[in-house]
């Protein structure tokens, strides 16, 4: 069963190296990484082309943004399992993809799989342990219960409509919501993706804020903020909670896709539950 791996990039050279290993570090052997370049010029383009790997399948041109980029991606590709994760992200674990698609070959009925993740800082050093529920329909009218570089999907529930072009910042968040009422999630118990904290990430940004502020208000049922600050601070906390106290295990148990870097725990701590993530250090 073929996967493809699709990644939009733009000027992530510092980044764009990891991404890869992560993907040719995969166990599982039948995999195609389709890399969409918008015309880099910070090195990315001398970096794909000198990458020596079977799976890989790139190409560098102006386009129209990370949703234009991303729907290329898809046409290019050839995979009846899909993955996402942006130049700035990856997967942890070698055994990532094999394991998903073994929860897809036992679950025929099954739509998404996604698992754990962590994010990781510019040196690769771990920031936090981001644990994902088991798939509860009724908890994404509050918040998003996992992260995108830790989702693949069934090619055909994407193949009458990926992401918005219209779209910049969101267009996760809307995939999201037009697939969880429709197709049937499936959470398992392994750590796949990685999210990169860096300076430029775009949900750091202004913008990001802006568009999210405009999506939300026109698609989203307003609630009562105060029932809904209880469910979402609930669950982050769980989030944490649960992230934290899985940090050892994950640390013996998991084979990296790319070397990572353990703090100690008392630095972990203090990571793991800080709440607003752009504060932390990029150091």
């Amino acid at each position: 069963m073929l996967v493809s791996i699709l990644t939009p990039s733009l000027n992530q050279r510092a980044w764009l190296a990891d991404n890869l290993a992560s993907v040719a570090a995969q166990t599982y052997p039948v995999i195609e990484h389709v890399v969409i370049d918008g015309g880099s010029t910070d090195g990315s383009v001398e970096l794909l082309a000198g990458t020596e790997s079977r799976s890989l399948v790139w190409e560098s041109a102006p386009d129209r943004g990370q949703s234009h980029a991303l729907n290329k991606a898809l046409s290019k590709s050839s995979g009846h399992i899909i993955g996402w994760i942006n130049a700035d992200d990856g997967y942890v674990d070698r055994r990532a993809v094999q394991r998903v698609v073994q929860c897809f070959a036992s679950n025929h009925e099954i739509d998404v799989v996604y698992g754990h993740s962590l994010m990781v800082g510019p040196e690769n050093d771990v920031l936090q342990v981001l644990w994902a529920p088991p798939f509860v329909s009724r908890l994404t009218e509050y918040v998003t219960p996992f992260y995108q570089p830790a989702l693949f999907f069934r090619r055909p529930m994407l193949e009458t409509g990926f992401v918005d072009e219209s779209l910049h910042y969101v267009m996760d968040f809307d995939l999201w919501r037009r697939l969880w009422g429709r197709f049937r999630f499936q959470r398992i118990p392994c750590f796949i993706g990685m999210e990169r904290h860096q300076p430029d990430r775009k949900v750091y940004s202004a913008q990001y804020r802006a568009e999210r502020a405009d999506y939300f208000a026109a698609h989203l049922p307003q609630r009562d903020d105060i029932s809904n600050m209880i469910v979402r601070r609930g669950y982050v906390a769980a989030e944490r909670v649960m992230g934290m106290m899985s940090s050892e295990l994950v640390r013996r148990t998991i084979d990296p896709a790319i070397e990572l870097s353990w703090p100690p725990a008392r630095r972990l701590v203090r990571t793991q539950f800080a709440l607003d993530r752009a504060s932390l250090s990029f150091e």
